[in-house]
């Protein structure tokens, strides 16, 4: 990602946190941190967060007011943690990273050097997001992602004024154990399904559905509103402008237009395009089972936990264990 796009973002989030005036110290009074926190030399904490234990502030790191910083959270050098941010036990910012107001992270994921987390997105467990990727406003990321080295997720050209109270982003979520491969665009408002994996240089479009399973191949297209239906593949070059049912299967240079419905189990030769009217798409709408969008909803084992989360989980276990219902 380019640097001006990484200094923008933190410049965002740092001013979403007011700064205090130059005598004052860096550490807020009413911010509480754990007395085994290392922190380094021009660390800022803000008014009213949270620092666990074990965890590390490189130089050079910030942290807004209202944020809370799990167990063993790693913050690397010239990071940037937005205000009501809350990174979960075992998350690791590498250097510059920028996690922009109200994000969550769950535990353990890895945010690369010089990538950017929109404002409002949740990130599951166990996620890898590579150096200069960026995730956008609003976006739902399940369990075991990974987002590689120069990807988008949502559309960062989009903002809105924290006063203004609205999302300018439609929301975009990717499932559990989705891979999204290097330069790839997903459009904000697409989903894309549990276990998908979609290689390099290829773009999803807005409002656009990928089933669970789905494997696209490098440089394809799939348009706004398209939908592509569970455990189906999509050769290199394949466009996509209408609807693929499940379990098809597209070889390289396909073309699906708009309009036009591919059944569920087709299987469709090298270069061949497919519209309204050709045999490939003809059959009844009902054999095609469009996908939905993924239902991303953290495991209890997986929220960003807060200090209050972790001091009722106990409670909460032994209660189970009374109550298998409760």
């Amino acid at each position: 990602m380019q640097e001006p796009v990484v200094s923008a973002a933190a410049d965002r989030a740092r001013a979403a946190s007011p700064r205090p005036g130059p005598d004052a110290p860096r550490i807020h009074p009413t911010a509480l941190v754990a007395h085994d926190t290392r922190i380094a030399p021009d660390v800022v904490v803000g008014q009213g967060a949270l620092v666990g234990v074990a965890t590390n502030l490189a130089p050079g790191a910030d942290i807004g007011r209202d944020a809370v910083i799990g167990v063993g959270v790693q913050v690397g050098p010239l990071c940037v943690v937005g205000a009501e941010a809350n990174l979960s036990d075992g998350v690791r910012l590498e250097h510059g990273a920028v996690v922009m107001p109200r994000v969550r992270v769950g535990p353990a994921t890895v945010v690369g050097a010089r990538s950017v987390v929109d404002a409002g997105s949740v990130a599951g467990a166990h996620c890898t997001f590579d150096p200069d990727c960026y995730v956008g406003e609003n976006v739902r990321v399940g369990v075991d992602v990974h987002i590689a080295s120069g990807a988008t997720v949502g559309d960062g050209a989009v903002r809105h004024q924290p006063s203004e109270g609205v999302l300018s982003c439609p929301p975009l979520t990717l499932g559990d154990g989705v891979r999204i491969g290097p330069a790839v665009v997903v459009a904000p408002g697409a989903a894309v399904g549990h276990g998908t994996e979609v290689d390099r240089d290829t773009t999803i479009g807005a409002s656009a559905r990928l089933g669970s399973f789905v494997r696209v191949a490098s440089g394809v297209r799939v348009a706004p509103n398209a939908e592509v239906g569970d455990h189906s593949t999509l050769a290199p070059g394949c466009a996509v402008d209408g609807l693929v049912g499940r379990n098809c299967r597209l070889g390289r240079d396909v073309a699906v237009a708009d309009g036009a419905r591919v059944v569920d189990g087709a299987q469709l030769d090298a270069g061949l395009r497919v519209g309204s009217d050709t045999p490939a798409a003809s059959g009844s709408v009902a054999s095609l089972t469009p996908p939905s969008a993924p239902q991303v909803s953290l495991r209890a084992s997986d929220r960003p936990r807060t200090v209050l989360g972790r001091v009722l989980a106990p409670l909460r276990v032994a209660l189970r264990s009374i109550w298998p219902g409760s």
